[in-house]
């Protein structure tokens, strides 16, 4: 209670999916581990409040359907991957399947399924498709395709990356994304623009020393 600066957003299916990939970034799973008491209780909200259609972004307010569900998407699919939970097959498969039927007709995803996209919101669908393919779930290739296809749309002429196409001045937070989104999607570091999108990134925005705990944030665009 002595916090401030407290999120505003309200979507209990995203935090506890936010909550439980540190877990399982540690080798915390709801089979083996000290917390897998836990991992199986927040694996078991997810899947008890998922929709028949897939989607994982049960109560989710704002802006934050889509965010919401691509995090969902990459528990489950890590979580199968990591542990091969026959129970988590068919519902990590229709979450991606919720993700296909999501992406807009130009490539992208923003708040709600099959509006114009933003690079942030994209950037978690393809995290979860890529999360989906190391598990051995089916992601169509023309999928992967319309997404790059986004990617060249919100790239700049310098080889940079802006939030969306319309408004396309570029910004390191934007270019990390979807550079990291370009590796997932083919890319190396030979690839056109790479190389100059990484030094941008390093050069201009790679703060010199961590941050301090107690330094408050100085933009949202930090997260």
């Amino acid at each position: 209670c002595t916090c401030e600066n407290l999120g505003s957003e309200i979507t209990d299916m995203g935090a506890t999916s936010l909550a439980l990939l540190p877990f399982l970034g540690a080798g915390q799973t709801h089979i083996a581990g000290k917390y897998k008491d836990h991992v199986r209780a927040g694996l078991d909200y997810l899947l008890d409040n998922r929709m028949d259609d897939g989607d994982l972004s049960f109560e989710a307010r704002g802006n934050t359907r889509m965010y919401t569900h691509g995090q969902a998407t990459i528990v489950l699919c890590e979580a199968l991957m990591m542990t091969g939970d026959r129970r988590l097959r068919t519902p990590a498969q229709e979450a991606v399947n919720f993700i296909v039927k999501a992406q807009h007709s130009e490539g992208g995803w923003r708040y709600t399924p099959r509006q114009r996209g933003d690079t942030s919101v994209l950037g978690w669908q393809v995290m979860a498709l890529q999360s989906a393919h190391a598990a051995g779930l089916f992601v169509p290739p023309q999928t992967l395709n319309k997404a790059s296809q986004y990617l060249d749309q919100a790239q700049t002429s310098n080889s940079l990356y802006g939030y969306e196409p319309d408004r396309n001045s570029p910004t390191h937070v934007m270019t990390a994304e979807a550079l990291l989104c370009r590796f997932y999607l083919g890319y190396n570091q030979k690839s056109p623009g790479v190389e100059y999108g990484i030094n941008y990134l390093v050069k201009d925005h790679m703060p010199l020393k961590p941050p301090k705990d107690h330094m408050p944030l100085k933009t949202p665009d930090m997260y």
